[in-house]
């Protein structure tokens, strides 16, 4: 008997010795496989790991570049190529690993929290999904895991290629972004989507920027960077062209520690990547919540200016305005089209030079004279207009017990057909910060904001609520982002 295991024992001795999987064949990264979109133009990394010491090389177009591991990790940078495809990809070490399908064009990474992780196909018409096959757009979805500390590889997942039996499951907002992107641009497009469902901010943030940006006065919930370690940090150093994200819904009560957070993300992740400051495209954040008449505080209306300052104050960074596309009730409304659609706006215009209007009306300045305020805008587009909006979709929340609806544009509106609607959203307050509902016309460019009781205009507000009615649009159908103009703080 003894003998027998000892023979046994043997040749499994001998087995192992024999496997080049016990003594360290060389891995790829997960993110490095069959149907993956390289960022076209660059040296891109290929990485994994390997016995110290071990030499890797990389093949691809014609090309080879070769390392050795070191504490068994190795990553090789090969030029990429203008776009086009599918191209062999191969890797050597101790083995010899093969990948096939590889198209080179254009990678974002789109994050977030549940906003961004809808689903194309929880729309209720199924035929949304028809001529969605296009195998120059690819998808990888990045499994969800928490982690308290850096993970180095991501696994459970694969690059697809976009179709009806695939892009069902996929971020509907990064899909429509994509899908925008590839017929316009005519390249391939890579989407690595990590999203997870009512984050906060603070688990996004990847704790070296946390130390950096001196965040350590504030209040960190038990997610602190565990997101960032399970679902962003394996990402790394992937090429790519830049990330678009829609989140805040989590921390939209806390709009004065967002101003804090949300720059040091955006600082921490370009960091990390080691590529400049790439494209960072967000989404502000949607109308939610019951429409009220009154003037009246709100911190979701502090956020979104939180975000548009954002916009306007972090390089390479980019807003796109959706007060068009919320719901009273529901915290994840429908439209999700013209969500991606705005974001690929603002990518096309802004990262890859095409002439096309990205922005809606954005507020410039103010001037202020015989109790009426001037407001200038930029990003007029064919010129301003107000657009009818509705109230559709009204519907009873099972949960909470209240009605409520989403304010769109009337279906029967076209560009330029709404001019003679009557423009709202306006506040107004003096000096002492008491708003009332204004009046406002478009004259042009400019907006004249007034109202009879307030005879020395000091603040004007537009869309400040939890769901902003305001209807001012430019004929290009972009709605204007909502903003506080505040003759003191200026």
């Amino acid at each position: 008997m003894r003998s027998s295991i000892s023979l046994l024992i043997v040749a499994l001795l001998s087995s192992m010795i024999h496997d080049n999987s016990v003594l360290g064949d060389v891995r790829p990264s997960g993110l490095i496989a069959d149907k993956m979109v390289l960022q076209q133009g660059r040296k891109v990394p290929i990485w994994g790991t390997a016995d110290s010491g071990e030499k890797v090389s990389v093949r691809f177009r014609d090309q080879e570049a070769a390392t050795v591991a070191v504490n068994g990790r190795w990553n090789v940078l090969i030029p990429s190529g203008r776009a086009g495809g599918p191209f062999p990809l191969t890797i050597i070490g101790k083995n010899t690993l093969e990948f096939q399908d590889v198209l080179v064009g254009e990678v974002w990474l789109c994050s977030g929290q549940s906003n961004m992780g809808w689903p194309v196909a929880t729309r209720p018409n199924p035929k949304l999904l028809d001529g969605t096959e296009n195998s120059q757009i690819r998808l990888f979805t990045v499994p969800e895991r928490l982690s308290e500390t850096s993970q180095e590889d991501v696994a459970g997942s694969q690059w697809q290629s976009c179709g009806p039996q695939t892009v069902g499951k996929f971020s509907a907002v990064a899909y429509y972004f994509g899908r925008d992107l590839q017929q316009s641009l005519k390249v391939p497009v890579g989407l690595i989507h990590a999203s997870y469902g009512g984050s906060s901010i603070f688990s996004w943030i990847n704790p070296t920027a946390m130390q950096s940006a001196d965040l350590h006065d504030l209040r960190q919930p038990r997610l602190e960077s565990r997101l960032y370690n399970g679902m962003v940090a394996p990402l790394r150093p992937y090429g790519l062209r830049g990330v678009i994200w829609y989140q805040g819904e989590a921390d939209a009560r806390s709009p004065a520690v967002y101003q804090r957070l949300f720059p040091a993300l955006i600082h921490g992740w370009r960091a990390e990547w080691k590529q400049g400051d790439f494209p960072f495209y967000f989404v502000q954040l949607a109308p939610y919540g019951q429409i009220v008449n009154d003037p009246q505080e709100s911190s979701w209306a502090a956020l979104r200016k939180v975000q548009l300052r954002a916009s306007q104050t972090v390089p390479g960074t980019g807003m796109a305005v959706i007060t068009d596309c919320g719901h009273e009730t529901e915290i994840h409304p429908l439209p999700k089209q013209p969500v991606g659609q705005r974001l690929a706006l603002l990518a096309l215009a802004r990262t890859y030079g095409q002439q096309v209007v990205y922005s809606g009306p954005a507020f410039s300045g103010m001037t202020i004279k015989s109790g009426k305020a001037t407001l200038i805008f930029q990003h007029v587009g064919g010129g301003l207009e107000a657009r009818p909006m509705v109230l559709e979709n009204v519907v009873k929340n099972a949960r909470t017990g209240q009605s409520g609806g989403a304010l769109h544009v009337q279906a029967a509106n076209v560009a330029g057909a709404g001019a003679t609607a009557v423009l709202k959203g306006f506040t107004i307050a003096g000096a002492d910060r008491r708003f009332v509902n204004a009046r406002a016309e478009i004259r042009g460019a400019q907006v004249v904001v007034w109202a009879d009781e307030i005879t020395e205009p000091a603040v004007i507000r537009y869309g400040w609520a939890d769901y902003p009615t305001g209807n001012l649009f430019n004929k290009e159908g972009l709605p204007a982002s909502p903003f506080e103009a505040d003759k003191i703080a200026d």
